[in-house]
């Protein structure tokens, strides 16, 4: 089983009083390390093995034939290997709680992926939480902080460390009060 490593959060208020969390991912940890190492070394090996069939064909005067599709594949694998490596390495979630609002948005390089607003009064059930996914490579273990709103399950900050959970949520049901897991199962 993989578990993801964990995630730093910190936490803020802006002039206007709303509650801020930041959640960013872990930079030094060596398991990220070691994958965004791995991914890349394979890009580079593709890239090089590509290249030398590029100077195998042109050495034997077939050029031509395969160059475009080849350079295509180059451009690709550079274009989703970078992606992969900006969301691992990149990426944060940012909360921002009103008195009548939570908004929750991702970005990557800075650049906002997806951003939810919902109303603090329709938002049940909060908690933290782990889950497991299968993969091709196994179990992988994950956690994060989850609530319903209108009977559909929401999620943010995966790979949250439980003590940093628990304590967003303390903060969060302090700035409103949010229905508990007990009190939202009875609604």
């Amino acid at each position: 089983m993989t578990t993801i490593p964990l995630q730093s959060v910190e936490l803020t208020s802006n002039p206007d009083g709303d509650f801020i969390a930041v959640i960013r991912p872990p930079f030094r940890d060596p398991q990220v390390i070691r994958l965004a190492l791995i991914l890349a070394f394979a890009a580079v090996v593709s890239i090089a093995l590509l290249q030398y069939v590029l100077w195998f064909q042109s050495a034997r005067g077939l050029a031509g034939r395969m160059d475009t599709f080849i350079h295509l594949y180059q451009v690709g694998t550079l274009i989703v290997i970078g992606c992969v490596l900006a969301n691992m390495l990149a990426s944060r979630w940012t909360l921002n709680l009103s008195p009548f609002n939570l908004e929750t948005s991702h970005a990557v390089l800075g650049l906002t992926v997806s951003r939810r607003v919902f109303q603090n009064s329709d938002i049940k059930n909060l908690r933290y939480t782990h889950w497991q996914t299968q993969s091709r490579s196994g179990t992988i273990e994950q956690s994060g902080i989850k609530f319903e709103v209108r009977f559909r399950t929401h999620c943010f900050g995966t790979s949250v460390a439980r003590s940093d959970g628990n304590e967003l949520i303390a903060r969060m049901r302090k700035r409103y009060n949010f229905l508990s897991p007990e009190e939202g199962d009875r609604n």
